[in-house]
């Protein structure tokens, strides 16, 4: 969450919702433009209530079992 989104007059919870809805807007823009023929993609948003991004997607990667 951008630091002054309090400044837009939301509630946390109600700019998370905005931020989500943005990122699945830009998310589907992205992904059309690659070839996914064979490969499954699932889309996994989260929100970093911890300002500690890199935490964040360590964790959610193990929750994911993901492979890199």
């Amino acid at each position: 969450m951008p630091t002054g989104y309090h400044y837009t007059g939301k509630t946390f919870e109600e700019f998370s919702v905005i931020m989500k809805k943005n990122a699945e807007k830009s998310y589907t823009k992205f992904i059309s433009k690659i070839d996914l023929k064979g490969v499954d993609v699932e889309a996994v948003y989260s929100l970093d209530k911890d300002e500690d991004p890199i935490e964040l997607i360590k964790e959610t990667a193990a929750r994911y079992n993901v492979d890199g």
